[in-house]
């Protein structure tokens, strides 16, 4: 939705500059003889600046109301990935951990070789402390309670962050999950 604002604002700015500068521009040149000519004119200019103003406006909502590409889901990208194929999983409940909260989802294209024992793992990590949290996001292996794969996350204070990785599927091509885990990393040497 903020998107559609900016759009609407940065076109009505635009929109603003145009009109002044015309009005700028006729004041620069000899007044036409006929003073209905002068209006016509006007009247011209600013319904062009109004006709800018909507274009601009409904092409802002159309562009907005478009699906999300790969990148702003948090889906790493592959070579020759097909996005009608790839699915995710309902997320998660949130998950309170030491100091945060966690939820998670996989993602999967069942036609493409690197998911046929692997999936993305997604997680999003949310800080309710007046301190950063420094953790990691990770997945433990399907058989054993070791890890699998991990990757560090720094949320700052009242954020939210969203970490993705392959991971191990511990389900099958059609019903896939893994078994996620987030915790805080913690100095030793304290």
């Amino acid at each position: 939705m903020t998107q559609i604002v900016r759009a609407i604002v940065l076109a009505a700015i635009v929109t603003l500059l145009w009109v002044v500068a015309a009005a700028a521009q006729d004041r620069t040149y000899k007044k036409p003889r006929f003073k209905k000519r002068a209006r016509s004119t006007t009247a011209v200019k600013l319904s062009a600046a109004l006709f800018v103003l909507v274009t601009a406006s409904a092409a802002a909502i159309l562009h907005a109301q478009r699906p999300l590409d790969s990148t702003s889901l948090g889906r790493p990208v592959g070579v020759g990935q097909n996005p009608q194929r790839y699915a995710y999983s309902a997320w998660s409940r949130w998950t309170r951990v030491d100091g945060a909260e966690y939820r998670y989802r996989w993602g999967s294209d069942p036609t493409q070789s690197r998911y046929a024992t692997n999936v993305d793992a997604f997680f999003e990590v949310r800080n309710r402390q007046s301190r950063p949290w420094e953790g990691a996001a990770r997945s433990l292996d399907c058989a054993v309670d070791t890890l699998s794969r991990s990757q560090r996350v720094t949320v700052p204070v009242n954020g939210v962050r969203s970490v993705s990785f392959l991971t191990p599927n511990c389900g099958t091509t059609t019903n896939p999950f893994f078994r996620p885990n987030v915790v805080r990393s913690v100095r030793i040497d304290h």
